[in-house]
């Protein structure tokens, strides 16, 4: 098989990109997002579809006098309307909780008005609080509802392959269990973390980083303490699913949901984003499957990485074919022009930057990720 170009997306060969993941030596890192999960978990418009679904059901639960309802029943329509990522619809309704403090009521006149709330924002905010802790609530009770009977098998391969090891963007434990099934253990840190800027892992044969948190990880010591007063979050206990709690009775899934930036000072997260950038130094190539390129932090952290070694090669696996690609538009298209020889922009025959130095170094695959990956590092 050669190379061919068709509606805008660079098609491979598949061996190319198995020679390079031997090349690699070891030295090749995994960054996992929400399309390595599918076709087991639900994801984009079917997730967004089971999530709307669920809390028109819960609200019908709430008390008389409760709210709750009604405003969802004036934003449902709105949600609807916005398109299939529910994190998008998760961060939307987030924009109610602080109208008092956003900096765009100066410049926007006319927020969208709840005549039941006669003007009280603060309550407003605390109700569509509710609404956020069932979005991220029910999204994440649809992905461990459909983990229990997921296929496994296509991730064996990735756990026994040589690497840097895997990150993950996801909050569901696939990789996690798979582990349990085929025999290999899993670190994922999380009940190693100090509270400080360094990650650290068991000695276990595979390190998993989960970079925007688990459905599993709950704050160890920041509530419920037996004194009885707060102190620091000094690390986590990870239990073995998402209804189980704590030995803290600590229920809440320590995570970041939500479109826009995701990176904050709080929790584990800045020793999260340390040890990314750890493995990425120390890596020759990045496996990238299933990530949509939407995370500024993890895109900077990519570029930056690419720009800094002309040895340096990527691999992308995309289970959803693209009928464009521009290089101004995303992160994906920028690293095509800069690092793919033959890639030409969709509207333009204009050369790529690598074509002017004359070494691919990126490999576009467009497929499955339950033949792809199995394929890729077996």
């Amino acid at each position: 098989m050669g190379r061919r170009c068709h509606a805008g997306i660079v098609q491979t060969n598949l061996d190319e990109a198995r020679e390079w993941v031997g090349r690699a030596s070891g030295r090749a890192l995994f960054l996992l997002g929400a399309g390595a999960s599918k076709p087991a978990l639900p994801v984009s418009a079917e997730l967004t579809e089971i999530v709307l679904a669920s809390i028109d059901e819960a609200t019908l639960n709430f008390a008389a006098e409760s709210r709750v309802p009604e405003l969802w029943r004036d934003i449902r329509p709105v949600l609807a309307s916005m398109g299939s990522n529910i994190e998008d619809l998760y961060q939307a309704v987030e924009t109610l909780t602080y109208q008092d403090s956003d900096p765009t009521r100066f410049w926007v006149k006319g927020f969208m008005e709840f005549p039941t709330y006669g003007g009280n924002t603060a309550e407003l905010a605390r109700d569509a609080q509710w609404i956020l802790d069932m979005v991220q609530g029910h999204t994440l009770g649809a992905l461990d509802t459909a983990q229990a009977d997921a296929p496994l098998g296509h991730f064996e391969p990735l756990l026994r392959a040589a690497k840097t090891g895997i990150v993950t963007l996801n909050y569901d434990q696939l990789i996690e269990r798979a582990g349990e099934k085929f025999g290999v253990e899993v670190s994922t840190g999380a009940e190693l973390w100090d509270g400080g800027f360094q990650w650290q892992f068991g000695t276990a044969a595979v390190h998993l980083l989960k970079m925007h948190g688990s459905m599993t990880w709950r704050g160890s010591r920041s509530i419920n303490h037996e004194s009885g007063n707060l102190v620091p979050a000094v690390g986590f206990y990870e239990t073995s699913g998402l209804n189980e709690a704590a030995p803290n009775r600590l229920l809440t899934p320590t995570v970041i949901f939500g479109s826009g930036s995701k990176t904050t000072p709080f929790s584990a997260f800045p020793a999260l984003t340390r040890q990314f950038h750890d493995w990425l130094e120390r890596s020759e190539l990045l496996v990238v499957v299933g990530y949509s390129f939407r995370d500024q932090h993890v895109d900077a952290a990519i570029r930056r990485w690419a720009s800094l070694s002309p040895s340096r090669r990527i691999v992308v696996i995309d289970p959803y074919p693209r009928r464009h690609i521009r290089q101004d538009e995303d992160t994906l298209g920028g690293l095509l022009w800069a690092m793919d020889a033959e890639y030409r922009t969709p509207d333009a025959d204009a050369p790529s930057v690598a074509a002017t130095l004359g070494k691919n170094r990126m490999i576009f695959l467009t497929g499955g990720v339950e033949s792809l990956l199995p394929a890729l590092v077996a």
